[in-house]
């Protein structure tokens, strides 16, 4: 779909819910791309903005205060080695749905709290998208709140000062109704 590698996480334990649904595709539009919500299209398109022949634009050209109302849904994810990724930073939301505190996230394994199965996607997932320079979509469903919420997450691959890839810029967007006692919209940084 126009360059964006898809994974639709299956639920399981963990962040993700515990009832197992695969999640259906995003619709396509007419030119037959795939539809995500607006919000993951804003930080896609800026990320390509400053993608430059191939190349992952570097971590300092795309902070996330360039999103600045999405702030609290956003986090950084550093890859550490093949397959580790850990959180550098964490909105209010994202902790919500991992159920920290957004400094208790810091440092933490950014996978850890997805199921087993799931786990090994999302880094295959992640490492494909380093590779290819290339923003990764998936869906999924996780265990928030009363009733759950489904969540669609993007990761745009960022590069350090040597160039290579060793951040990712990701975004939390809830679809529906938010579960929460308080607003996690409203910015806690």
């Amino acid at each position: 779909a126009d360059g964006v590698d898809e994974l639709h996480a299956r639920s399981g334990a963990g962040l993700s819910a515990s009832s197992m649904r695969p999640l259906k595709r995003p619709r396509p539009d007419v030119r037959g791309r795939a539809v995500f919500h607006s919000n993951t299209e804003l930080v896609i398109e800026r990320w390509r903005d400053l993608a430059r022949h191939g190349r992952t634009p570097g971590r300092r050209a795309l902070h996330p205060s360039a999103f600045p109302k999405l702030l609290p849904q956003v986090l950084i994810l550093g890859r550490t080695g093949p397959g580790d990724y850990r959180i550098r930073l964490a909105g209010a939301l994202v902790a919500e749905v991992h159920r920290q505190s957004d400094t208790g996230l810091i440092g933490r394994d950014g996978l850890a709290d997805f199921a087993r199965h799931d786990r090994a996607a999302l880094r295959t997932a992640l490492e494909t998208s380093r590779r290819n320079c290339e923003p990764v979509v998936l869906r999924t469903d996780a265990l928030w709140g009363p009733t759950g919420a489904e969540l669609e997450m993007v990761f745009a691959p960022l590069a350090g000062d040597d160039g290579g890839p060793d951040r990712f810029l990701g975004l939390y967007q809830p679809f529906g109704r938010l579960p929460s006692t308080r607003n996690p919209l409203s910015p806690q940084f």
